[in-house]
């Protein structure tokens, strides 16, 4: 298995109410991603944001990398890095 980790940053009260955009928007184009397997998407409250998908192999997650990095974002959003792992566990 193999991961993207996306952090993005933003303004925090904006950030804290987007739980339905991402449940709207974001989350029903990520569940059409080739090989997706899992993904989390999480704030620490004060405008970082660190999101997790989960893919089931290498191939996968190197094709989402580009899709994500260029995806549309709200204007009170920025991307600061977008990044792949290999996966050592996973439950």
């Amino acid at each position: 298995m193999y991961a993207v980790v996306v952090r993005e940053t933003g303004e925090p009260e904006r950030i804290e109410g987007s739980e339905e955009l991402v449940q709207t928007n974001v989350l029903p184009r990520t569940r059409r991603a080739p090989g997706i397997l899992s993904a989390l998407w999480m704030t620490d409250g004060s405008g970082g944001t660190l999101n997790v998908l989960v893919f089931e192999n290498e191939a996968a997650a190197r094709a989402a990398l580009e899709p994500i990095r260029s995806a549309p974002r709200p204007g009170f959003m920025q991307v600061e890095s977008v990044e792949f792992y290999r996966v050592l566990a996973h439950f």
